[in-house]
């Protein structure tokens, strides 16, 4: 069988790690908690990144330029309130987003 598809998940947040391995899981990809941008991968290791918007500390400029560098796609969750983080997310060019 062939390795699953990887994502990567940049957050702190376990409650939701384990909830959404188990759906990555149930369509075929392989979920990868990581805890820094220096962490995320190339297109040739990842299919695409899952950000936690309330990230402590996330840097929007460089995690633009990462997606940027290595044309990765990504998605961006966070609360529907904070909407200064979605339009952080927005310029970073993270297009994907929900709360």
């Amino acid at each position: 069988m062939d390795d699953p598809l990887t994502l990567q998940f940049l957050s702190v947040d376990l409650f939701f790690q384990s909830r959404l391995q188990g759906h990555c899981s149930a369509c075929g990809y392989r979920l990868q908690p990581i805890n820094r941008l220096d962490q995320i991968g190339s297109p040739e290791i990842i299919r695409g990144l899952i950000v936690d918007l309330e990230f402590p500390g996330l840097d929007f400029q460089r995690l633009g330029e990462i997606l940027t560098e290595n044309q990765l796609p990504a998605l961006g969750y966070g609360s529907h309130v904070k909407t200064h983080l979605f339009e952080a997310a927005r310029e970073a060019g993270i297009e994907n987003l929900f709360s």
